[in-house]
This record gives C-alpha cells, sequence and structure tokens, in this order.
C-alpha cells in the first residue's frame, strides 16, 4: 500500500532537482517544507536540489498546509498568526528546538497570504544576495493566490495528483 506513495515521492524529489537548475533567477514552490533526514527525503537529496537552485539564483518556498512544529515553549507554530488578520509573515525559525532546527534547509516562517486565510509553515531559501524577507515579499508581489494559497501549487494539486485507488477498465 506505500509502494504508490514511494513512487510518487520518487518523482516529486527528482523533479524537485531538475526544475531547481531549469529555472534562472526564479521562484521555486514546493509542496511541503525543506526538511530532510526523513525516509522520504534524505538530507542529500534535498541538498543537491537546493545546490542547483542557487547555482542557478533561484529562490525555494517549501510551503506546507499542515505543520506539528512547535515552538520550544509547545505554541503550534501556525497558531502564531491566529488573530492577525491581514498579509503578514513572522519568522519562527530561532523558536524552534535545536534538533528539529538543524534538519531544516532554509529559514521557517509563518505566513499568511491573505487577510483572512490560512496561516502557513513557509520554510524559505532565499537566492544568493537576497534575504529571505526580501524573498517573500517577492513571492506575495508575483504570486497569484487563491484563498490565500499559491495559485500554482493550487494547480498542482489538481493536475498533478496520483492515488492508489485502482480503476476499471
Amino acid at each position: 500500500y506505500k509502494m504508490v506513495d514511494r513512487v510518487r515521492n520518487f518523482i516529486e524529489r527528482y523533479l524537485q532537482i531538475m526544475t531547481s537548475a531549469y529555472f534562472k533567477n526564479g521562484i521555486v514552490l514546493w509542496d511541503g517544507s525543506l526538511t530532510g533526514g526523513t525516509v522520504d527525503t534524505p538530507m542529500k537529496i534535498l541538498e543537491d536540489a537546493l545546490e542547483n537552485a542557487e547555482k542557478s539564483y533561484n529562490s525555494v518556498f517549501g510551503i506546507s498546509k499542515v505543520s506539528r512544529l512547535r515552538t520550544s515553549n509547545g505554541v503550534r507554530l501556525i497558531d502564531l498568526l491566529n488573530n492577525v488578520y491581514a498579509p503578514a509573515f513572522m519568522k519562527v525559525h530561532n523558536l524552534i528546538r535545536n534538533e528539529i532546527m538543524e534538519r531544516i534547509l532554509g529559514e521557517v516562517y509563518v505566513v499568511k497570504f491573505s487577510p483572512y486565510g490560512f496561516a502557513f509553515r513557509v520554510d524559505v531559501y532565499p537566492r544568493r544576495g537576497s534575504s529571505s524577507e526580501e524573498e517573500l515579499n517577492r513571492l506575495y508581489s508575483t504570486c497569484p493566490m487563491f484563498n490565500g494559497y499559491p495559485e500554482p501549487l493550487r494547480q498542482a494539486h489538481i493536475n498533478c495528483y496520483f492515488t492508489g485507488k485502482k480503476t476499471e477498465a
């Protein structure tokens, strides 16, 4: 039952490595975090993809709809902007336990892209010569949003979803 997910994950990681080098001076959006050292994302795979992005002057954003990460005092990251009703971001990288921070390649933010949208965990790996804050502003000003979620990622979910369901011919 895990085979479909493993194949999907392999294809996704391969495409992340390739597209990180393909575009120049761009913005690369990934569904999920920039956390390495997991079964799905070995650290070397993530490092290779981000190295390709860096050589091509690309910024990479890992956008997570759901996050179990908490601050070192136990507050869920995505709850930090609950009472904010404007587009906003908050750097939370230094609020996370060190053993978790070591596996995240990029800086961790909580971001609201629209006033009444959800808050997302966004890991930012900025392009060379830029800061994470500058790149978040660049993303916000150039990327269309749908209900507070980046439209390109929404389209990827709609058009590229692999399912383990068997269909009848």
